[in-house]
């Protein structure tokens, strides 16, 4: 039982991420949903001016000072924009060719695949595609859960939402069945 477990994180984390990887590095659909500055330098000295710590910065924030002039400009800007949703890190960019983001994202991917072979490992036989979809819809219906919110809330590219959306949708199929084919009960 143990070594199915472990067969099916393995094998079913590593089909995720390697969908993954080939969507973001090699296919061209990322590059169609995201849109560059006008300025780019112009845009880099500005942030360093305005968000000069690491993190998210909204625009309009959210919570204005109250009964003040700033007030009045916040309300302006919430009613004509723009509106911003931006990560913000002050240093250098993460290296591409660094291996640490991809190390970080193969370990999330092993450790979601081995929550969902340990899950499934203990449901009864219903079937390798049926338990493989089903590891696609639990992971792609928490995606929604995030992503839903940061489309209608912050107005998300709904290219982009759809598109992360698919890309879950495909990864963890392809993981959920290699999940259900080795880590599923027997007789799945």
């Amino acid at each position: 039982m143990r070594t199915r477990v472990l067969r099916g994180a393995l094998l079913g984390g590593l089909a995720a991420y390697s969908w993954v990887t080939i969507s973001w590095l090699v296919l061209p659909f990322h590059g169609w949903t995201t849109t560059r500055f006008e300025h780019e330098p112009v845009v880099a000295a500005l942030l360093r001016s305005q968000a000069p710590r690491p993190g998210l910065y909204l625009l309009p924030h959210p919570i204005s000072a109250p009964n003040t002039e700033s007030e009045l400009a916040h309300r302006e800007l919430r009613e004509r924009g723009p509106s911003a949703f931006v990560v913000v890190n002050p240093g250098a960019p993460t290296d591409p060719a660094s291996p640490w983001p991809y190390l970080a994202s193969l370990v999330l991917h092993l450790a979601v695949a081995a929550g969902l072979s340990f899950a499934m490992a203990y449901v009864r036989p219903i079937g390798a595609l049926r338990l493989g979809l089903g590891c696609a819809g639990v992971v792609t219906s928490g995606g929604f859960l995030l992503l839903g919110p940061l489309a209608w809330f912050f107005g998300f590219p709904l290219g982009y939402v759809a598109l992360a959306l698919a890309d879950l949708a495909l990864a963890w199929s392809l993981g959920g069945l290699m999940i259900a084919r080795f880590a599923g009960p027997e007789g799945a």
